[in-house]
């Protein structure tokens, strides 16, 4: 028979507020634990919100990464496509720069004893009297070139002679407001008016060449290269031809209008008009 040892009143009070103790202890330790797992699960949940966001932020930043890099794409094939087009505007500029509109449009050149201009012959001669209406186009079409390139320098070059353009009926405006015929027919009572139009035309033609020459030298272009007429006027003649009708043989008044002509398209061609556009002739 086993024989048991029984706890006094005082030692069963202690131990059991020993147990108690420890219950205590236990119970604190259990909440604690339930504390810290609550606040595992909240940092989890939080944790997990976070992840969610970011899984959001990173699909918007590549959908946008991936939208610009089209953009990108796209606006480097338009930058691409400008630059080609820069580059043949440029190719194209350089073609106009390297063209005379006024050499083009105003075609000079001679046709055996005749200078022309666009297909009309100037002047006349006893086997090949020229028709007065094909002469008159012609001294047309001179008198527009000569005003267009003098017009372009325009208040620089002191246009004191004008010419006035009017299709085949051209007329010539003198220093005090006279105006003169330039065109036929023309007969003995006719002559000196007529006459009077190609002299100031001749005035007019030297002094817009002589105001190329005077702004060669201002650009800084050699002396050697300034801008000069083939054909030296003085006064009414072209190389000692009379440009006039009047008592003068009709083979040194064609000549005098082709060496005009020639110095007209020499003007075209080598003078500042072409410069400015590019070109440098001589």
């Amino acid at each position: 028979m086993e024989s048991y040892n029984v706890l006094s009143d005082a030692d069963f009070l202690k131990e059991k507020e020993k147990i108690e103790e420890e219950e205590r202890k236990l119970q604190a330790a259990i909440e604690e634990t339930d504390r810290q797992h609550s606040e595992v699960n909240a940092e989890m949940k939080d944790l997990e919100t976070k992840s969610k966001l970011f899984n959001e932020l990173e699909e918007r930043y590549w959908h946008e990464f991936n939208n610009f890099q089209f953009q990108l794409i796209s606006h480097q094939e338009e930058r691409d496509a400008i630059l080609a087009k820069i580059e043949v505007s440029q190719a194209h500029l350089e073609l106009l720069k390297r063209t005379n509109v006024l050499e083009n449009a105003f075609h000079i050149t001679h046709a055996g004893e005749f200078g022309t201009i666009n297909n009309f012959r100037l002047g006349r001669l006893p086997m090949s009297p020229v028709e007065w209406d094909e002469i008159n186009a012609a001294w047309g079409q001179a008198c527009l070139l000569l005003n267009t390139m003098v017009q372009y320098f325009r208040p620089k070059f002191p246009y004191r002679i004008k010419i006035l353009p009017m299709g085949s009926y051209p007329r010539i405006m003198d220093t005090n407001n006279n105006t003169y015929e330039l065109f036929g027919p023309v007969n003995l009572f006719w002559s000196t008016r007529y006459d009077k139009a190609m002299t100031l035309y001749l005035t007019c033609l030297k002094d817009f060449a002589e105001f190329a020459h005077i702004r060669d030298l201002e650009n800084n272009i050699p002396p050697d290269k300034c801008f000069k007429l083939p054909y030296r006027i003085e006064n009414d003649k072209v190389e000692n031809h009379t440009i006039t009708q009047s008592f003068n043989k009709q083979e040194n008044w064609t000549k005098a209008l082709k060496y005009t002509l020639c110095n007209l398209k020499w003007l075209c061609i080598g003078s500042l008009v072409t410069r400015i556009s590019g070109r440098y002739v001589h």
